[in-house]
């Protein structure tokens, strides 16, 4: 009885020991291992370090530089989003516009039957405008949508910085080994890989 509950306790131990196990270095080696082509003995993880964890006010505080460049001081969090917000519905109306524009000018080049180079032009640009104004508006959507997740969780972690040096093994005719630093951006269950620098 004593036994069946010690090996119980063991394999829990071991289960939760092993759903909590960090990936990072598995992770960052199955990516050098593809992005590089080459096999396992070729490439040497000589050093692995957890450089920062960003969270949700770090995420904050890099859109809001991103977003008011040449602004100083920053706005408030508050006023970024009121900002785009204002931006979201001025592109919103000249997007209805603008497709209202497309639509009548093809009705017109349909209505006259005209091969008019001007026209296909002018018909061109708006459909341009409309392209980019719907850029815009999704771009303007992603910062507030990043803004709103950040701000309600500013203690979450998003991701983790890792700095990581291996050494390449060189191949025929260069036999020269390769020394490479880079800096990983790694997803908060050490699974993914975000970005590389």
């Amino acid at each position: 009885m004593l036994l069946n509950k010690i090996a119980w306790a063991i394999f829990i131990t071991a289960i939760v020991t092993s759903c909590n196990r960090d990936h990072k270095k598995e992770t960052i080696s199955n990516y050098v291992y593809y992005v590089w082509k080459r096999q396992p003995g070729e490439i040497e993880i000589q050093k692995l370090e957890d450089i920062k964890s960003i969270t949700g006010k770090d995420s904050i505080n890099l859109l809001i530089r991103e977003y008011a460049t040449n602004i100083n001081p920053p706005p408030p969090l508050d006023t970024i989003l009121n900002h785009i917000g204002k931006d979201i519905d001025y592109n919103s109306r000249l997007l209805i516009k603008t497709n209202q524009r497309i639509d009548s000018l093809n009705a017109f080049q349909k209505k006259i039957n005209s091969n008019d180079d001007f026209l296909k032009t002018y018909i061109k640009t708006f459909t341009d405008l409309r392209d980019f104004t719907i850029q815009q508006i999704d771009e303007l959507k992603m910062y507030r949508s990043s803004f709103k997740r950040y701000s309600e969780s500013e203690d979450q972690v998003f991701c983790y910085q890792v700095l990581c040096q291996y050494k390449l093994k060189g191949h025929a005719p260069d036999t020269t080994s390769k020394l490479v630093k880079q800096t990983f951006f790694i997803s908060p269950d050490t699974r993914r890989i975000f970005l590389v620098k």
